[in-house]
């Protein structure tokens, strides 16, 4: 059940009670203060500082770009204290968590572009991810290796439509992982079996929805730009793109088993964001036809959820004489364009409502020749596939 905001209520059935703990009163600034036995609190920046949970609780801070770096209190292994840092591109580098009574303990994280390629441990070992070539969101397998060990370890990673692991196998086939989720993420029962087998644990999984990581020690989400609370199926800062990205800054997405948030961002509609190019080759740099992921999202829209993300640019974050151009061919000073055209294309073939997308970064823009990119000849609002009239 939902308010008008899409600010997540709860659940009516006869076999509940919860109707009793329903905040059926408007939630001011979409800032959820109180749900069943969860209090919140925020900053002035709309950042949640304090998450009380019974007697237990847990505070956060953040840095002067909304990135939080410091978690303490009780989770659910226990009493820490957590800080987390950051790469330039805002991705979390490192984190270290302390449980009261127990050695201190860094994870380091490498990075595929926004993809999670690698954790490294205190002891030397890692786990390094490969991802679905047809759904870049959804993980394929691992690779576990020891810290003085070149050989690997394979796990096979079995996910739902939403990229969500379901069940983690090892090379022989035998069940490591499998979980049971909630409609909004949050892992209601896993089942563990067998053992890795050089290192002599139980296999750890802490992979959710897609692009998110599971603290353990927090019980939050890693979701790249934001941290994604499982529990009430909302981000806990604000949309970093603001109302690009919808009214309610928090919300994770209309429907959370077919759309996803790989980024912490939102979707957009494909009919907002204008072509850069005058025309696209029709076969991707895989071999497909873009032909051929039309007529898969016309048969399936949901699939669009597998596509990878589009690069959006603002005019104004063009160089000069390439607004001066679009501008004279009829473009909005606040026009919004795409440079991944074949995928946009595909979209708007398909009549999907949303398409994922991410602002393109400044590395990647300045990569790129945008005079020649930006070849279109009518703003943007309609381009043709070479080799057809």
């Amino acid at each position: 059940m939902y308010d008008l905001a899409d600010n997540l209520l709860g659940e009516r059935s006869p076999q509940s009670d919860i109707d009793a703990h329903l905040p059926l009163a408007p939630i001011a600034d979409n800032r959820l203060t109180h749900w069943q036995k969860l209090f919140y609190r925020y900053d002035a920046w709309g950042n949640l500082i304090s998450r009380r949970n019974g007697l237990y609780e847990q505070h956060y801070r953040y840095d002067a770009d909304n990135r939080l770096v410091q978690a303490h209190g009780r989770g659910p292994q226990g009493e820490f204290e957590a800080q987390y840092h950051y790469d330039a591109l805002g991705r979390r580098s490192r984190k270290t968590v302390h449980y009261k009574g127990k050695t201190e303990q860094t994870t380091r994280f490498l990075w595929q572009g926004y993809r999670l390629l690698q954790e490294q441990r205190d002891d030397g070992s890692r786990r390094s991810w490969s991802y679905d070539p047809a759904s870049p969101w959804s993980p394929l397998a691992a690779l576990e290796q020891a810290g003085d060990s070149r050989s690997a370890d394979i796990y096979w990673y079995h996910t739902d439509l939403n990229s969500a692991p379901l069940e983690v196998t090892d090379a022989a086939g035998n069940l490591c992982w499998s979980g049971q989720y909630d409609t909004f993420g949050k892992l209601q029962g896993q089942t563990v079996a067998g053992a890795a087998k050089r290192h002599g644990a139980q296999y750890q999984q802490p992979l959710r929805y897609a692009g998110q990581y599971q603290d353990d020690e927090s019980g939050l989400h890693y979701n790249l730009f934001r941290y994604y609370e499982p529990e009430v199926g909302r981000f806990t800062t604000q949309d970093p793109i603001g109302l690009r990205g919808g009214l309610n800054l928090y919300q994770y997405a209309p429907n959370p088993l077919m759309w996803v948030d790989p980024l912490g961002l939102s979707p957009v509609s494909p009919k907002t964001v204008l072509f850069s190019q005058d025309s696209i080759n029709p076969v991707f740099d895989d071999g497909r036809n873009v032909n051929e992921l039309i007529h898969r999202l016309k048969n399936d829209p949901s699939y669009i959820n597998q596509v990878e993300p589009i690069r959006k640019v603002r005019m104004r974050d063009l160089p000069e004489n390439v607004q001066e151009r679009l501008i004279s061919q009829g473009a909005h000073k606040d026009s919004v364009f795409s440079l991944d055209n074949r995928r946009l294309y595909a979209a708007k073939e398909a009549g999907v409502a949303k398409i994922p997308s991410r602002w393109a970064t400044q590395e990647e823009l300045s990569k790129i020749n945008l005079n020649r990119r930006f070849s279109t000849k009518n703003s943007g609002r309609s381009i043709r596939t070479r080799g057809c009239a």
